[in-house]
């Protein structure tokens, strides 16, 4: 459902940085065992088709096996999404040179991205982010922003209308701030409705970027995790927030 409020991301975040923050809100690797394991072995399967090998049978079990000791021993917080993103870059080469995909090399290239300076930076202004928001802003600074918000969303709308085009870093938030502002009043229903849109959308924007893509595994089984409606927390994040951006592009063709 279109839960507007879950998130609140600092809008100094690049692209890469909200992935990385997102990737550590999905379900731990644990978590995901937990229920069937299914997708750790998809990972690794898919990590050793990138590299024209094929990973199956005792091999695949010995080395899911020896991969969940591992999380489980050093790496209990990490998300799938995050081993998903570590062991992408890790196969490319991003983090050096790498004999083989074995445990060491799993070790190695989670231990990469955990240490990475994009990942810290991404955390660190989070942090400083979620600070800002906690401090007490005076009347005239709370007046002083609210005005240059909505000087700049005139400008924003006037783009809208000529390029049909919706530049912002985040729907979701610029939902918010209007639903703060009692310019968007929904019923449950209706936010229901705008979900289930989105959720179509998406699934057709993902079909559109399989077609495209050297590596489009990864993107099938979304797609079909969200069509069997067995979502995880990032797809329905992501469904929510091309759900704001349908209701934001309502308001603005007003």
């Amino acid at each position: 459902m279109l839960q507007i409020g879950e998130s609140n991301y600092s809008p100094k975040l690049s692209k890469v940085e909200l992935e990385l923050l997102k990737a550590s809100e999905s379900e731990t690797v644990l978590e995901a065992i937990a229920k069937d394991g299914k997708e750790l072995t998809s990972i690794i399967s898919s990590n050793f088709n990138a590299l024209g090998r094929v990973c199956t049978g005792d091999e695949l079990t010995v080395l899911t096996q020896v991969l969940i000791d591992d999380i489980l021993t050093d790496f209990p917080k990490l998300t799938i999404e995050e081993l998903r993103i570590a062991t992408r870059k890790g196969i490319r080469g991003e983090y050096g040179e790498f004999f083989g995909l074995n445990a060491v090399s799993y070790h190695f290239f989670i231990k990469s991205f955990l240490n990475g300076e994009k990942r810290a930076e991404a955390i660190l202004k989070q942090i400083e982010h979620l600070a800002e928001q906690k401090r007490v802003k005076s009347a005239e600074e709370i007046a002083q922003i609210e005005k240059e918000f909505w000087e700049n969303e005139t400008k924003r709308i006037s783009e809208f209308k000529k390029t049909g085009v919706l530049k912002t870093d985040s729907y979701e938030r610029l939902y918010k701030i209007y639903e703060s502002a009692g310019k968007i009043s929904l019923s449950n229903s209706e936010k229901w409705d705008y979900f289930e849109k989105a959720r179509l959308k998406v699934v057709e924007s993902l079909k559109l970027e399989a077609q495209d893509s050297m590596k489009p595994k990864p993107i099938i089984e979304q797609i079909k995790r969200i069509e069997s409606k067995q979502t995880t927390k990032l797809d329905d994040l992501k469904i929510a927030d091309y759900a704001c951006r349908l209701v934001i592009e309502m308001v603005y063709s007003k």
